[in-house]
């Protein structure tokens, strides 16, 4: 993954030969899982189809994603803005091990975990998740 995120002309071809394939894998692991969006899998795998999908991907990796994000939360919270983070328990993408460095960063910030969730969550555990986050949207 750093090769592809660190070396412009190699990176970009591999990251366009290696990323569908996950892509695809990680949608298919997930069909069966029950879903508010009908057809998920099927959109995200078409997704890989449509023009500069796969450039604005690889340039959030070598942009905002490859930078450390501590500054932004640790002026949130001098700012007194609230900060919600969400978690999936079995997340691989953002592993809910990155909740103890938010809450380093953020004493503030608040924190939802949904043990047995994944990185899409938010379509796949709705009735789950949507009861803890009212709470949070009646911000005074």
């Amino acid at each position: 993954a750093k090769i592809t995120q660190k070396m412009p002309v190699i990176g970009d071809w591999l990251f366009h030969l290696v990323y569908p394939r996950r892509l695809r894998k990680g949608a298919l692991q997930e069909r069966d899982m029950p879903s508010t969006v009908p057809n998920i899998t099927d959109r995200q795998i078409e997704e890989l189809g449509y023009r500069g999908f796969l450039r604005s991907i690889l340039s959030s990796l070598r942009g905002a994603l490859a930078m450390s994000r501590e500054a932004d939360h640790r002026k949130l919270q001098s700012l007194g803005i609230p900060v919600l983070g969400v978690w999936g328990g079995v997340d691989s993408i953002i592993p809910i091990a990155c909740k103890a460095r938010m809450s380093d960063w953020n004493r503030d910030a608040s924190h939802i975990e949904l043990p047995e969730a994944g990185h899409g969550l938010v379509y796949t555990h709705t009735a789950a998740l949507w009861p803890l986050l009212e709470p949070e949207l009646l911000v005074d």
